[in-house]
């Protein structure tokens, strides 16, 4: 007889359950087997807690939830442990309804009051010299001898960390724990992370021990504990190639454009002898392309002394976007002579997306590969020039696809707080970039459309509700036609972008109210939306159903976010929509089934497809930042790894693979496939944080779907029923 098995137990979104963040944390946990029965359905669950010598309590929950279930008992106090385990009830065809127990999971609340912090500051001394070969600030290192205490035999001990900065943590020559750039990038003026450690098969008992503690530049306010997945190294890459440039310089070409840093195994060198390690995206004519850097320099020294050999060596407290590197000093370099590590949060990969068209599959995985490298500590909108900012705008559009792709939602989650706290900090609005770095930057500190989206925001609004044309917007900021120097000088007007999404946020708040179960805020929110339509419809929308605009952006936004009245005229809409799509080639203008085909196939420029035929292994930041013949695009914004327009990777899931959840939880989807173009077949798989896990695999003629556990789908006949 088959049975069914609780996996993945797991509290808050915490990477692990040591230093919970909370003193009442929430459950999660998948059904899983290798027959789920017929209709399967939990109905309720019980959840076993045991707490130091006290006797283990078992709570019965009626529900059908499995995800951030409430806690069922007392609160725990800082630093206090519990084991939990689980176990799901309920009904199906088949003669067992039960699962077995979960193993057990221990979950620490981490220290949850200041007054918790006993322990002084260590502050090092002022500097009173550099060294001589010092070209920057050089990190302050801490060392502690100490006597450590036989544990007899309760092997506890924990370590508590933070610090006015990055942080590498050493115990008797030992690295602590496996994440880089720790306690990550904050909100500083607020609040600062800290880990958790448990250090105890570190310790020598009874014996001399000692802690080091090596510190880069930073600031601190208040502590709290980390929520967010640790960045780590999750995957290591051989060189492609290694060759000389036009200058006899020495390259080398990972063949992808990746976030991390170089890994040397061994390396020996005269003492005094300085290696030079550049690094860059791209070559133009035959050299490191480091113009779209701008000020950032992308490079690593070493200077060899001491008469020691250099072994797993990579820089510390730093990280680089890069496919190139350059090597000033090395000498003889082969392909087993480096490798360079990629670094990100370490997240669950869920989303996953294959079809019969190879550029096609090559642009999904430059989208993966843009979010990897684009989810350090914070959602960054590049990671290799004078910026790695958090623009609110870049994450308001990609999210959708963000959280298909990966389960992100611990990181997401820990950034908002920052959104909230900053926002707090501008009067209510909230700023470009959190954290917010740009207080005194070029652009006024008004409220703007799509990036104060990312959240829900009072603002100020004209006469009839809508945005006042007199604040100054962004708008359109990916118009083809835009001079690459000034990519805001676009067609469709930023008032008309401000106000769809005014409409827009209204209706999703709305549709939040009631699912955290306020009926009052969403009925009236409800009703602030469909008010919200008209004054839209009166300024925008004529009688027929185009936009005054007349542009694929502003077309677009209309038919996405449903502002006209009657179908006729979304009919009308969108016939114009195609006819310009028709006009430029099926290219993208900054967007009828057969002409979004048209356009993701299209590999002139504008396209999604252009980068993957100059050979793109991440998403571009502007449609040309490379150009025809090899050069780069000459305006300052051309990263070439930025993902907000791999946000074209949500209609690759939902449209070709036909799989849109229908509900905030994703326990229903609905399956609506459509291959075009030259698609001859495509699947698409979400791995659910419940057990659903829909899989939709097609190709011309038939699609099987498969829906796991007591999840549901809807599938859409080409013909437009619906069956369940």
């Amino acid at each position: 007889m088959a049975s069914l098995n609780i996996t993945s137990l797991r509290f808050e979104h915490h990477p692990t359950g040591l230093g919970v963040s909370s003193s009442t944390p929430r459950i999660s946990w998948r059904v899983e087997s290798n027959l789920i029965a017929n209709n399967w359905q939990q109905t309720s669950y019980d959840i076993k807690i045991s707490r130091g010598s006290a006797t283990a309590q078992v709570f019965l929950i009626e529900d059908a939830s499995t995800i951030l279930v409430p806690w069922p008992d007392t609160p725990l106090t800082s630093g206090e442990r519990a084991t939990v385990a689980v176990r799901s009830h309920g009904t199906s065809d088949a003669a067992w309804s039960d699962s077995e127990w979960s193993s057990e999971a221990t979950v620490e609340a981490a220290l949850l009051s200041r007054d918790d912090w006993k322990a002084a500051p260590i502050i090092a001394p002022p500097r009173t010299a550099s060294h001589p070969d010092e070209r920057g600030i050089r990190p302050v290192r801490f060392r502690k001898g100490f006597d450590c205490p036989d544990l007899k035999g309760s092997g506890n001990a924990k370590l508590y960390i933070t610090a006015l900065g990055l942080y590498e943590a050493y115990l008797n020559g030992h690295s602590i724990g496996d994440e880089w750039l720790a306690p990550g990038w904050t909100a500083y003026q607020h609040r600062i992370q800290y880990q958790v450690f448990d250090v105890a098969h570190l310790l020598k008992p009874a014996q001399r021990n000692v802690f080091t503690v090596e510190v880069s530049e930073g600031c601190l306010r208040w502590s709290v504990a980390s929520s967010f997945p640790p960045v780590r190294t999750t995957e290591t890459v051989k060189p492609s190639k290694v060759f000389a440039d036009i200058n006899g310089k020495t390259l080398v070409d990972f063949g992808q454009n990746l976030v991390g840093k170089l890994f040397i195994p061994k390396l020996a060198k005269p003492d005094g002898h300085r290696l030079t390690i550049r690094h860059a995206e791209v070559l133009e004519n035959g050299q490191l392309g480091t113009r779209p850097l701008r000020a950032a320099k992308a490079t690593d020294t070493i200077v060899f002394g001491g008469g020691r050999v250099i072994e797993n060596w990579s820089p510390h407290f730093t990280y680089h976007g890069f496919r190139y590197v350059e090597l000033d000093g090395w000498g003889g370099v082969d392909l087993d002579s480096l490798s360079a590590v990629v670094m990100h949060m370490h997240m669950q990969r869920t989303g996953f997306f294959s079809c019969s068209n190879e550029d096609v599959n090559a642009l999904h995985r430059n989208v993966v590969w843009s979010m990897r490298g684009n989810f350090v500590s914070i959602p960054t909108d590049c990671p290799q020039r004078d910026e790695r900012l958090g623009w609110t705008g870049d994450i308001q559009i990609f999210s959708p696809t963000a959280s298909f792709l990966y389960n992100c939602a611990g990181m997401l989650s820990n950034w908002m707080r920052d959104v909230l706290l900053d926002q707090k900090d501008a009067g209510g609005i909230v700023p470009l970039v959190v954290p917010n770095v740009m207080k005194d930057g070029p652009w006024p500190s008004v409220p703007q459309a799509v990036w104060d989206d990312v959240v829900v925001l009072s603002i100020k609004r004209g006469d009839d509700g809508l945005w006042d044309p007199s604040l100054w917007q962004l708008g359109d900021w990916l118009d083809p036609d835009a001079p690459p120097a000034e990519p805001g000088l676009v067609r469709t007007d930023g008032t008309l972008v401000a106000d769809a999404y005014l409409v827009h946020v209204t209706g999703i708040v709305s549709q939040v109210a009631s699912i955290i179960d306020l009926p009052s805020d969403a009925d009236d929110l409800a009703s602030e939306h469909k008010r919200l339509k008209q004054p839209f419809q009166d300024k925008y929308i004529t009688k027929a159903g185009f936009i005054v605009a007349d542009s694929q952006t502003a077309l677009a936004l209309a038919l996405l976010f449903d502002l006209h009245e009657t179908p006729a005229q979304r009919e009308a809409a969108a016939a114009r929509l195609a006819r310009l799509v028709r006009y430029s080639k099926f290219r993208v203008s900054p967007p009828v089934s057969l002409h979004a085909y048209r356009m993701l196939l299209e590999t002139g420029c504008p396209s999604w497809l252009y980068p993957i035929r100059m050979g793109a292994t991440t998403v571009w930041e502007g449609w040309d930042s490379m150009l025809e013949d090899g050069t780069i695009n000459p305006g300052e914004m051309t990263s070439l790894n930025h993902y907000a327009l791999g946000s074209v990777a949500n209609w690759m899931h939902a449209g070709i693979g036909g799989l849109s959840p229908l509900d905030a939880g994703r326990k229903r989807f609905r399956v609506r496939p459509q291959l075009g173009g030259d698609l001859r077949h495509a699947s698409v798989e979400f791995l659910s944080p419940q057990r659903l896990d829909p899989e939709s695999v097609g190709d011309l003629g038939g699609w099987e779907v498969r829906v796991g556990g007591d999840g549901a789908a809807e599938h859409v006949c080409c013909g437009g029923r619906v069956d369940d």
